[in-house]
């Protein structure tokens, strides 16, 4: 049987020329070329594709975590504003309540200002404050007065104190007093 099979070449008809014969042949050459060809663009393609959708994959998850992230960063920074928030209202308190020292030593809101350098309203504002949060403090919407007289200058006196001989100061901070001291009643014992 193989003695019968001819090569292809040997298939053209006869009276075909060999112009035809290399022209057929020249047409499948391009045939194969070209279904190669598509062949290579289809895994092109396909790789692309692929590429393609992995990197949409990659995208998703990376918004997924930037969220999470931004979601972290938010909760952090509300932790953050709220504990500065909470100092600040220490740090004003004890404003208010320095503020309040000095106003018991019998300064007036303006002299108060002067010694702090700030504006007699803030002066003002912070021996307001203080007095709320000692009425807080204590549950009463009143400061208390104990049972000793308030005097003009707004100092507790009693019939048999000095207010000034114990501590030996006079009514002007910075006359005697050194900054930082504390009346003699706040010291500890």
């Amino acid at each position: 049987m193989d003695e019968n099979r001819r090569p292809r070449a040997a298939r053209v008809r006869r009276g075909s020329s060999p112009e035809v014969a290399a022209r057929l042949q020249r047409s499948r050459r391009r045939a194969l070329d070209h279904r190669a060809a598509v062949r290579e663009r289809e895994k092109i393609v396909t790789a692309a594709v692929r590429d393609y959708i992995n990197a949409w994959h990659a995208i998703g998850l990376v918004q997924q975590r930037r969220d999470t992230d931004i979601d972290d960063l938010k909760r952090r920074i509300q932790d953050v504003t709220v504990g500065a928030a909470n100092e600040i209202a220490d740090h004003e308190q004890a404003q208010a309540a320095a503020a309040a020292a000095i106003q018991e030593q019998g300064h007036t809101d303006n002299e108060i200002a002067e010694l702090l350098e700030i504006s007699t309203k803030r002066a003002r504002q912070l021996v307001s404050a203080s007095g709320r949060t000692e009425a807080a403090k204590t549950g009463n919407s009143q400061p208390d007065t104990d049972s000793e007289q308030v005097g003009a200058s707004g100092v507790h006196e009693s019939e048999d104190s000095d207010p000034l001989g114990e501590t030996g100061r006079t009514r002007e901070l910075g006359h005697g007093a050194r900054k930082g001291t504390m009346p003699a009643r706040e010291r500890p014992d």
